[in-house]
């Protein structure tokens, strides 16, 4: 009996590390993305997101041990103190989330242009890239008003074109919103 323990225990060790080897070949083929990984959608530190993370490591790392322990320890005593501080915590971040979620679009949707004036002449042009957050560049919708000139837009770029002819002062308003949210930003364009 002690040898089939001794064998699905190193079984499973074997598997969760070929797992773990593969999330670390795709993490380096940048296919899974860790740049949120202890940060929120803006950009700002999230202390939750690091304690959850030291959390899973350290327990990861005590069930390794006890695993390939010839002595068997023991898990450390959790006192109720400690469980109720960690309830704090995250009920502390379950609030802070339902807080942000119900400010619109969740307080993570966010998109901001490089430009937003310029004054073009007949035929000149204004490049303008979107500044994305949380949410994809490929769900930016361009547009603009009135349609004099013309706008070629790709993902979260754009290129605005005056018109060959600038036969009165015109402003133009470019808008570049992000699809499923109300996040947008407008650039100003004075035709002379």
């Amino acid at each position: 009996m002690h040898l089939l323990a001794t064998v699905v225990g190193w079984s499973l060790v074997i598997i969760v590390d070929l797992l773990a080897l593969a999330i670390v070949v795709q993490i380096a083929r940048g296919s899974i993305d860790l740049s949120l990984l202890l940060s929120e959608p803006g950009g700002g530190a999230s202390l939750s997101r690091f304690q959850l993370l030291v959390f899973t490591y350290v327990i990861g790392l005590s069930l390794f041990w006890i695993t390939i322990s010839s002595t068997r320890p023991a898990f450390p005593e959790v006192t109720g103190g400690m469980l109720s501080l960690l309830g704090i915590s995250a009920s502390t971040y379950a609030v802070s989330k339902g807080l942000q979620l119900s400010a619109g679009d969740g307080g993570k949707a966010s998109i901001a242009l490089d430009h937003t004036q310029a004054t073009l002449t007949a035929n000149q042009t204004l490049s303008l890239i979107a500044a994305v957050v949380g949410g994809s560049q490929a769900d930016v919708q361009w547009s603009y008003a009135p349609q004099v000139g013309s706008l070629a837009f790709s993902g979260n770029q754009a290129t605005y074109t005056a018109p060959a002819h600038v036969a009165a002062p015109t402003t133009v308003v470019i808008t570049a919103s992000l699809q499923g949210t109300s996040a947008s930003a407008t650039a100003t364009v004075q035709l002379h």
